[in-house]
């Protein structure tokens, strides 16, 4: 069969490398083989675990991936990514029509203050102003620390992977 199978021929079997077989002796076969086996051994510890998890998922675990499927499984895992953080997106975009409340709320009351013919009541519509925008900037401070900052790290997180950058 091919180079996975067992006593398939691996390197110092064939024909193809006759220099590198007959410079070693014995001795040193031997440690190869067994460096070999070790290597292996290390591969399949890894790979058991994640043959495990694959499992649940529907491969088979003594199933060889190829390589279109393994395109074509990066293709679908990346779209559903895609929509999964798209959707997150969408969810987010009423949070900006509050930003558009509270401009309309301030250039309404502007214009109120603007209108008023006392200095005294615009002065006192002004620092009313000034008190109740500080009072939205604050609530409106708490709820992007627990809604939009944690999707923000995260979009950042993933750019810079993307990107190589960290």
């Amino acid at each position: 069969m091919g180079a996975c199978s067992p006593g398939g021929g691996g390197a110092g079997t064939g024909s193809k490398s006759p220099s590198l077989g007959s410079k070693r002796t014995s001795g040193n076969g031997a440690k190869c083989g067994k460096d070999k086996g070790q290597i292996l051994s290390i591969l399949l510890a890894i790979r058991e675990p994640i043959a495990e998890y694959q499992q649940k998922g529907g491969l088979g675990r003594y199933e060889q991936v190829g390589f279109l499927c393994l395109l074509t499984s990066i293709y679908q895992q990346a779209y559903q990514a895609c929509l999964a953080f798209l959707t997150m997106l969408c969810n987010l975009l009423p949070f900006i029509d509050v930003f558009l409340l509270v401009i309309r709320f301030a250039l309404d009351r502007l214009i109120c203050i603007v209108k008023t013919d006392s200095v005294g009541a615009a002065a006192v519509g002004l620092i009313s102003l000034i008190g109740q925008v500080f009072v939205v900037i604050m609530m409106l401070g708490l709820i992007c620390m627990f809604l939009l900052f944690p999707v923000l790290s995260l979009v950042l997180a993933f750019v810079y992977r993307l990107l190589g950058m960290n």
